[in-house]
């Protein structure tokens, strides 16, 4: 639930994302990702809604040995203004970004992971009317994490993550510029059919449910 001028509205949001990913070598890979999202309200006000897609291209590159391995890699998806201002704080985040991780194997059954990224946006022009226009200087996200997954059995894995991340160049949250997230989930499958249950932002104030699945060939 949000306010917009005093008035308090129910505010529903509806995603889905659908991506595609190949390996040319065993250690890299190219993605595209499609997001669709859906804005709306109770109040039925115009402004606050919204129905449309953002495709993202990425690269990843994996190397290591003896259980531990080095990743790196990007998420570009061109946007207009209107792109960006509809687009929640998270998505941009998955949407264009460069990252670096790293994982181990703790044990048999346990996995970890840390990583390190940033999110960008681009210098907008908004017009205001046919005549009056501002800009926008390019805003940056800094963020990272750490995992863990545990490995219930040969088909079944539980797995957590905590994540920090920065939004000092957004108006929005000069106040309070940090933002800490959890997330739990599980997995079920194999290496070729797997689905996954994920909580998100469990430890804040709007948390929600995840539901996804994968197939390999």
């Amino acid at each position: 639930k949000m306010r917009n001028n005093g008035q308090r509205i129910k505010h529903t949001k509806d995603e889905s994302i659908v991506s595609l990913r190949y390996n040319p070598k065993p250690e890299f890979e190219v993605s595209a990702t499609n997001l669709h999202y859906k804005r709306t309200n109770d109040a039925k006000i115009k402004t606050l809604e919204s129905d449309d897609n953002v495709t993202s291209f990425g690269m990843k590159y994996t190397a290591g040995n003896e259980g531990k391995n080095y990743c790196f890699g990007f998420n570009f998806a061109p946007m207009s203004s209107e792109d960006m201002n509809n687009l929640d704080i998270e998505q941009l985040e998955h949407m264009r970004n460069i990252y670096f991780s790293f994982s181990e194997e703790i044990t048999d059954r346990f996995s970890g992971y840390i990583n390190v990224g940033t999110s960008f946006t681009k210098k907008q022009k908004i017009w205001l009317n046919n005549v009056d226009s501002i800009e926008i200087d390019k805003k940056n996200i800094v963020y990272g994490g750490i995992g863990l997954e545990y490995q219930v059995a040969s088909n079944m894995a539980l797995f957590g993550e905590f994540k920090v991340a920065n939004y000092r160049d957004f108006e929005a949250y000069q106040d309070n510029p940090d933002r800490h997230r959890a997330h739990v989930g599980a997995r079920f499958g194999n290496d070729n059919f797997q689905l996954e249950c994920i909580g998100m932002n469990i430890t804040g104030d709007d948390p929600n449910v995840v539901f996804g699945g994968s197939i390999g060939f």
